[in-house]
């Protein structure tokens, strides 16, 4: 099973796949006031730099804080529900 992690709770995001409790990729930045547009641009790296596609994911999760800045916890909330939809 392959889980795609995403939480921009906190200043420091983070979005992690993760398979069989093992974190294979990762990319942590500082998010700024262009929160869901980063998400969606490291999600891409990620899975670039692992060779997963979207198809691939079986789970998607967002860690919802205690968000320190709610407009980017409803980003990357946001930019969860578009990928499960895709």
């Amino acid at each position: 099973m392959m889980l795609l992690l995403i939480d921009t709770s906190r200043e420091e995001a983070l979005v992690a796949l993760i398979r069989g409790g093992h974190v294979i990729a990762e990319r942590r930045w500082h998010s700024g006031p262009a929160a869901g547009r980063e998400v969606l641009e490291k999600i891409r790296e990620l899975l670039d730099e692992a060779a997963v596609s979207l198809a691939d994911i079986d789970r998607i999760a967002v860690h919802a804080g205690p968000a320190k800045r709610s407009s980017a916890l409803r980003a990357g909330v946001t930019v969860a529900n578009l990928l499960a939809y895709a």
